[in-house]
């Protein structure tokens, strides 16, 4: 249903920057793999399995930055071993690693997520009126991206179609790719003309132009912004007691009620989406067997 989707743009910004700050900010593990399981819970309801291959490739890359990270940062008191050249590898710097490859993981999810929630309408309402140059930046960005892929699939189909399209020999390959890629720039020049005429005709750039849209604040948005800012302001007043140092030793906090209670304001935060997603569902699914 994506129910979380029909919010307006304005109070699903506010959310997701919120998420994305405190995953910056709060430099412990615990709270990063909450945030991780919480956004995975969220692309199973918002895609189901489609999207699970690509967050099996944002894991992966959590061994990869230990492993860079001890290559490159020899801090830490724990030394396991010397590289040849004679720098240390310490525990110290391989936790870091695993934890800021974690951080990644988490921050790449939520973008993910803004991206399912976001469409062009929706930066265009919030940019609008500030930028409209940001505005249609943004917009046409988003718009042309996945444009350009399709664009790109069918010039490469019709190739192959007309049976020009050599795949036997390296230097084959190149000559199909420069050739697809000749037609994709000309292609994308007719484009942007018939772009630029369009804008012209609607009137871009000229002085009391209205934008139009249908999004309008809700009670429901109020209360998002209004529990999300105040779960984002508990969370950074707490946030002391479940900071983690890495170096020179690892010192983890001791779990105290108030490590516990930062650890529960964070997860519900997280879970905000998911609880409207299934509610709005388990709704749904009751309306129907009244019918």
């Amino acid at each position: 249903m994506n129910s979380f989707s029909y919010f307006n743009p304005f109070s699903l910004f506010i959310f997701f920057i919120c998420i994305i700050l405190i995953s910056i900010i709060i430099n412990n593990p615990i709270c990063i793999l909450i945030s991780v399981l919480c956004a995975f819970v969220l692309c199973i309801l918002l895609k189901g399995a489609s999207c699970i291959k690509l967050v099996f490739g944002f894991i992966m890359l959590i061994p990869m930055s230990a492993v860079f990270n001890v290559l490159f940062n020899h801090k830490g008191a724990s030394i396991l071993f010397y590289f040849t050249n004679g720098n240390p590898a310490t525990l110290e710097s391989i936790i870091y690693g695993l934890y800021s490859g974690l951080v990644f993981c988490c921050i790449s999810l939520w973008l993910l997520l803004f991206n399912f929630v976001f469409t062009a309408d929706k930066l265009n309402y919030l940019l609008g009126k500030l930028s409209p140059n940001i505005s249609i930046l943004f917009s046409m960005t988003i718009r042309f991206i996945p444009s350009f892929a399709f664009e790109l699939k069918n010039i490469y189909k019709g190739q192959k179609a007309l049976g020009i399209y050599n795949e036997s020999g390296f230097l084959n390959k190149i000559k199909a790719g420069v050739r697809n890629i000749s037609v994709f720039i000309t292609s994308s020049f007719e484009n942007s003309i018939t772009t630029s005429n369009s804008m012209k005709a609607r009137g871009y750039g000229l002085k009391g132009r209205t934008n139009f849209h249908m999004y309008s604040f809700k009670i429901k948005d109020f209360i998002l912004i209004f529990i999300s800012v105040l779960l984002f302001i508990f969370i950074m007043f707490g946030y002391k007691h479940v900071y983690t140092v890495y170096f020179p030793y690892i010192k983890i906090p001791y779990t105290d009620l108030k490590c516990m209670v930062v650890y529960f304001l964070f997860t519900l935060l997280c879970m905000i989406p998911s609880i409207i997603e299934v509610g709005d569902r388990i709704k749904w699914t009751l309306l129907k067997l009244k019918i």
